[in-house]
Formats: C-alpha cells, sequence, structure tokens
C-alpha cells in the first residue's frame, strides 16, 4: 500500500475524486468503497476513516455537489448585477443547465440515492446555500419593487418547484424529443410567467 503518500486531508478528497469518477462512469449503484480504495491504492480501512460506509460517501458527494451547483448559479447571476429581472432568469437558466451537464450527481443530489441530507449537517447547510442564490434574486426583486411583499424563501420555493420540474422532464428526455424544443427557452418562458406572478407577492 502507498497510503504515505497522502497529506492529511489528502485522502479525503482523492477518494471523493475517484468517487465522482465512478459515479459519472458507472452509475451510483456501483459506488464501492473497496473499489475506490484500491484505486487510489490504500487500504480500505483508511478509507473508511473519512467515510464510514457508503451512504456517508454519497452524502460527501452530493455536499460537494451543491457546492458546485452554488458556485456555477451564483457565477451566472453575478454577471446581471443591474437587472433584478434578468438575474431571476439566469438562476433557473443556470440551474437546469447544471442538472443537465451534470445528470447523475443531480439525480444522486435530490434524493435518488435514498440518503437523508438532514443527518448530515454538512450536505444539508450545502444544499440550503445553493437555494440562498435563488433567495437573494426574489430579495433583490423585492428591494427593487418588482415583486411583491411575501416571505422570500416561500415564493422562491414556488419557483423553485417550477425549475426544478423542468430539470427533471429534461433529464427524462420528457421536454426535448428530437430536439424540437430548446430547454433554455422554455426556462425563460417559465421564469417570465412566475416573474409576473410573483409582482403580486403570495401566489
Amino acid at each position: 500500500m502507498i497510503e504515505e503518500r497522502y497529506h492529511h486531508g489528502d485522502l479525503r478528497q482523492a477518494l471523493l475524486t475517484l468517487a465522482k469518477q465512478q459515479l459519472t462512469s458507472q452509475g451510483i449503484e456501483s459506488l464501492s468503497l473497496r473499489a475506490i480504495s484500491r484505486e487510489a491504492g490504500v487500504s480500505h480501512a483508511a478509507a473508511y476513516r473519512h467515510f464510514p460506509n457508503k451512504e456517508a460517501l454519497v452524502a460527501a458527494l452530493a455536499c460537494a455537489g451543491f457546492e458546485q451547483l452554488q458556485t456555477f448559479v451564483a457565477g451566472e447571476v453575478a454577471e446581471y448585477t443591474a437587472d433584478p429581472t434578468e438575474q431571476f432568469f439566469q438562476c433557473g437558466i443556470a440551474y437546469v443547465k447544471f442538472a443537465l451537464n451534470n445528470a447523475t450527481l443531480f439525480r444522486l443530489m435530490f434524493g435518488v440515492s435514498g440518503v437523508d441530507r438532514l443527518q448530515y449537517p454538512a450536505t444539508h447547510a450545502a444544499a440550503q446555500a445553493s437555494f440562498g442564490v435563488l433567495v437573494g434574486t426574489i430579495e433583490r426583486g423585492q428591494a427593487a419593487g418588482l415583486i411583491g411583499s411575501g416571505e422570500p424563501r416561500q415564493l422562491a420555493f414556488t419557483a423553485w418547484a417550477a425549475v426544478h420540474g423542468l430539470a427533471t422532464l429534461a433529464l427524462q428526455d420528457q421536454i426535448t424529443p428530437q430536439g424540437t424544443i430548446d430547454p433554455e427557452r422554455l426556462v425563460r418562458n417559465t421564469a417570465k410567467l412566475l416573474w409576473h406572478g410573483l409582482k403580486y407577492g403570495q401566489i
């Protein structure tokens, strides 16, 4: 074994990187700590010190996915700081883009693994932080007088439900038969309808 090559903390990240690769190439059912340990060149006892079971590994992958989602969506939204409406639209478009570009990870993040995020505080916090990007667009819309009164998180949940539904349908090939529908255009149209509804606050 060559565990000595890893500094403190490096092994955990190396295992996560290999797990992401395995997830993408083979799917969640094939995720195996033993296989990942072998590929990393360490004993599975060493791997278990970081991930005591497969569920902990999956939770860590989901945590990393939510952090990646937050970074990507926030980056897209930041391009339109002077326009709260466009920030709201871009938030939804970026969300669907992320889902389509990271299909297996996206499914894992949103429950296909059966892992309860509430049992893993870091994963739950990362999920909430990614949702916070959408909440921020609602708050900026309210501050600009473009959205009516209402608790921002509740309004954001309404918008998220619609866009998450579109992302899920797109991943199931229910939206783009023969490429006849542009997902980005569909998201923008849906966001426009939501934005008009949000003008009245509670919806």
